[in-house]
């Protein structure tokens, strides 16, 4: 769970219950710590987020960050509805509007069998991360890209790059090796596209992309918030050799870091706890990802 410790604002809630320790039975700053953490743990795996305030953004215990609603989305519990277990074929949903809250079937229930909802389409590492389990057969599955298995993937080709330090540089300022993740779909999101084509330029075309991106930022507030790179498609088989070629080297990266992970304690063990269990799923499953990847770059 650690990515969720490194979001600033909810360290922030922390630091308001240590100004009241009276309040809290004046408990040591750690014990607070720790008892604040499963809270707030709980909040996250049992409340529900407003419908018109949710945020498409994914994240999970391989990520280094967490934002999973914008600031304004309004978080509430709902009894009975949060016993509901999760599966991706569940049998009912639960309806919100303005006046009631309900549990609908979507297909007859048989007697004695048990009702389940949808958290919505989630990739095993978030399941795993926002409430501690994860699917075997998961078929919105993902891979989390750290942003130290991309730099180093990335530096595998400091011979071949034009200006690699100086690209480095500029896509870590605005943000390219942070939340980039891949999956089993024809499509790259449009920021990991976008820095393959980057690494890709030739000196005077990155030169002349640095230039006209700092035009544009003159023209608005001075600082260059978007990069003027043009990308004709972010399908993978539209990739060039070279961009197939960072990218699987990338994905390499990551795959050693995953196959490294010490997450898992003992896997030799005679008894593994279910949350063992969940945690060795997301990361067979994303390292799954990686290799059809690698295998459709190949093709």
């Amino acid at each position: 769970m650690t990515g969720f410790w490194q979001k600033k604002t909810s360290f922030d809630n922390f630091l308001v219950i240590t100004k009241f320790p009276e309040r809290f039975g004046n408990k040591s700053l750690d014990v607070l710590k720790d008892e604040f953490k499963l809270f707030a743990l709980l909040m996250m795996s049992y409340s529900f987020t407003e419908p018109e305030n949710e945020e498409e953004k994914e994240e999970d215990l391989f990520c280094a960050t967490e934002t999973l609603e914008n600031e304004e989305a309004g978080r509430f519990m709902l009894p009975v509805g949060d016993l509901l277990n999760h599966t991706a074929e569940n049998n009912a949903r639960i309806e919100l509007d303005e006046n009631d809250h309900t549990i609908n079937a979507i297909r007859e229930i048989e007697s004695g069998e048990e009702i389940f909802n949808s958290f919505g389409e989630m990739s095993n590492s978030r399941l795993l991360h926002m409430y501690g389990f994860a699917e075997k057969e998961n078929d919105a599955d993902d891979a989390f890209l750290d942003p130290n298995s991309i730099k180093k993937g990335i530096e595998e080709f400091k011979d071949e790059i034009p200006a690699i330090q100086a690209k480095l540089k500029l896509l870590e300022k605005h943000g390219f090796f942070e939340e980039v993740r891949v999956s089993k779909d024809e499509e790259l999101s449009e920021q990991f596209r976008a820095l393959l084509a980057i690494l890709v330029l030739e000196k005077p075309a990155f030169n002349k992309m640095v230039k006209e991106s700092k035009k544009k930022a003159a023209e608005k507030n001075g600082e260059i918030n978007e990069l003027e790179i043009e990308i004709g498609s972010n399908k993978i088989d539209d990739l060039d050799d070279f961009e197939k070629r960072i990218l699987k080297s990338i994905n390499g990266q990551q795959r050693v870091l995953l196959q490294n992970s010490k997450l898992i304690k003992d896997e030799n063990a005679s008894k593994i706890d279910d949350l063992q269990k969940f945690i060795k799923i997301a990361l067979e499953s994303s390292i799954s990802v990686l290799n059809f990847l690698d295998e459709k770059i190949s093709s």
